[in-house]
């Protein structure tokens, strides 16, 4: 499984949805709930549909078909790619945050049982997000999203440094933080780098911010 393939599993969920209730831009809220949930529609292709119609996606999907084919450029007016971009950032956050790097060290069968109680939903975009973050490790996922996420201005590719892991809540900090201060496009890698011996070193698109106890020592031991 690739970004691609998880692209592609994404437009032929929504593509067998419109195809199976082409009266769907025609129902009320009540009966799109219902149809969503008897599909087990995906989460990015409910809010997704919510945002769309008809000609919108048959639009994206194409200029989508157009960009995974011959390395075009994404349209702004693209509300899929939008909504993909947002939903990498979400998926890999989320991951970052449920994931410690013991991770990957765990041998196949654990990491498996692992992304299940992570991502707990089996429709087949879950399914292809697991088989992602199986076969790669944090920084190939990051790597491989960037260059999508990099199509879109507001991106921010978010690199933290620490001496050591910390707890689930702790990532979720960090997280949030960026998240809120750059928006939804972020994405944050969190690094085990035990030369910065304590603090931090935090990368935005390749700008470095050092506030690590190494480059304080360093630092001091110049002054003096």
């Amino acid at each position: 499984m690739n970004l691609e393939q998880l692209i592609s599993t994404l437009m032929v969920e929504l593509l067998q949805f419109v195809k199976d209730t082409p009266d769907f831009f025609n129902l009320d809220a009540k009966q799109t709930q219902t149809v969503f949930d008897r599909a087990c529609l995906s989460s990015f292709s409910r809010e997704y549909l919510l945002d769309s119609d008809m000609q919108q996606i048959f639009d994206d999907i194409g200029g989508l078909t157009k960009y995974l084919k011959h390395s075009a450029k994404l349209d702004s007016s693209n509300v899929l790619a939008q909504h993909l971009a947002r939903f990498l950032c979400k998926q890999y956050n989320f991951a970052v945050i449920s994931l410690d790097k013991s991770f990957a060290n765990l041998d196949a069968l654990k990491q498996a049982e692992k992304i299940d109680h992570v991502f707990k939903s089996n429709n087949k975009v879950t399914l292809a997000v697991k088989d992602l973050f199986l076969q790669g490790n944090f920084d190939s996922l990051a790597k491989m999203f960037g260059t999508y996420l990099s199509n879109f201005e507001d991106f921010k590719n978010i690199i933290v440094q620490i001496p050591l892991d910390v707890d689930a809540s702790l990532r979720r900090n960090m997280v949030t933080k960026f998240n809120d201060k750059f928006g939804e496009l972020t994405l944050v890698n969190v690094q085990i780098n035990q030369r910065i011996v304590g603090g931090l070193r935090v990368f935005v698109n390749g700008e470095l911010t050092d506030l690590s106890w190494h480059r304080k020592i360093e630092t001091l031991t110049k002054t003096n």
